[in-house]
């Protein structure tokens, strides 16, 4: 740790105060001539930094003809002002319930307006697609296809992370269209190895995300996937969210289920990944598109589907997906 860092701003301690303080711990029983050497301020900050050390309890000055401070160990001193912030903290969110006790919800001809809500502005809509993250308490569900609000879908893992280390389920539905785009495959399957549930599509119609299916974020513009979002919609409790949520619904039944057996992201450990292979022939992505995506030749994955329409006893995909279908793959 270098002498500059910075380590009790966080609980409330000022930088003169900290340069004082830290001065004392390496030179106990320093006098306020020495301290004002050893930090280079002048009498008035000096004296502030002092009192402000000693009315956080930090210091203690030595009796005496001359004013000389010793400082109090930093375990205690860290201690009490870390419990000290807690309490704070504490206090703050007692004071936001009482706030939220005062929210109460308007005329019913003006409660229409609070349904709806307007975002207009690409970081305002970011925002609230992080907020939505934060917000869900028990699902996230997500259309995965452009545009996308922090301009790739792996942008958004590390709150995907913390909600799903939460035990907040999370469902997503790829397009097909976008698994074929770089990165996007490999985000899924990272999202699926930390317990994402996720099905592909042929064709969304829209890009959706919506929380604990109370509260939906839906883009104004869906032509542009070249593009962040920078205006769109946000939709609580109504007709209209019923409807998005029976529309995800149907989407979902209709998916198949992203299954990745392996989290080895090489190109070798996807090429045996049969699982993998299945998904994407499944999903309607040409070899091409699926070798590109495996890192593998064409041919490497048609003799693959060959292996397993030879194992199966069936002489097309058509038959191969049927046949799959009747031994319950994917299981739902």
């Amino acid at each position: 740790m270098r002498d500059n860092d910075r380590v009790l701003g966080e609980v409330g301690i000022s930088d003169g105060a900290e340069k004082v303080y830290r001065s004392l711990l390496a030179n106990p029983g320093a006098s306020v001539t020495e301290l004002r050497a050893l930090t280079g301020f002048g009498q008035r900050r000096l004296r502030g930094a002092l009192s402000e050390l000693e009315s956080k309890a930090m210091i203690t000055r030595r009796s005496g003809s001359r004013a000389h401070y010793q400082s109090v160990p930093p375990d205690v001193v860290v201690e009490v002002l870390v419990r000290s912030r807690e309490e704070a903290l504490r206090q703050v969110r007692l004071d936001a319930k009482r706030l939220a006790a005062l929210h109460r919800v308007p005329a019913e001809q003006e409660r229409v307006t609070e349904l709806i809500e307007v975002v207009t502005s690409r970081e305002a809509y970011a925002e609230r697609w992080k907020q939505l993250q934060l917000s869900a308490r028990r699902s996230l569900h997500v259309f995965v296809r452009p545009p996308f609000a922090q301009q790739r879908p792996e942008d958004s893992e590390p709150l995907q992370e913390q909600l799903l280390a939460r035990g907040v389920p999370s469902h997503a539905i790829y397009d097909e269209e976008t698994l074929k785009q770089p990165g996007v495959l490999e985000h899924a399957q990272r999202m699926v190895a930390l317990g994402e549930e996720a099905r592909v599509v042929k064709g969304l119609p829209m890009k959706l995300s919506m929380s604990d299916r109370r509260t939906a974020l839906v883009p104004f513009v869906q032509s542009d996937p070249n593009r962040a979002v920078d205006a769109g919609l946000v939709v609580h409790e109504c007709a209209l969210l019923d409807a998005l949520v029976a529309l995800w619904d149907i989407y979902w039944e209709r998916g198949v289920q992203l299954r990745f057996d392996g989290q080895e992201l090489t190109a070798r450990s996807r090429a045996a990944d049969e699982d993998t292979v299945l998904t994407l022939m499944v999903s309607g992505m040409k070899d091409e598109a699926i070798a590109a995506r495996l890192g593998v030749s064409a041919q490497t994955v048609r003799r693959r589907i060959s292996e397993i329409q030879r194992r199966l006893g069936v002489s097309t995909r058509f038959q191969a997906g049927v046949a799959l279908g009747r031994q319950g793959w994917p299981a739902r």
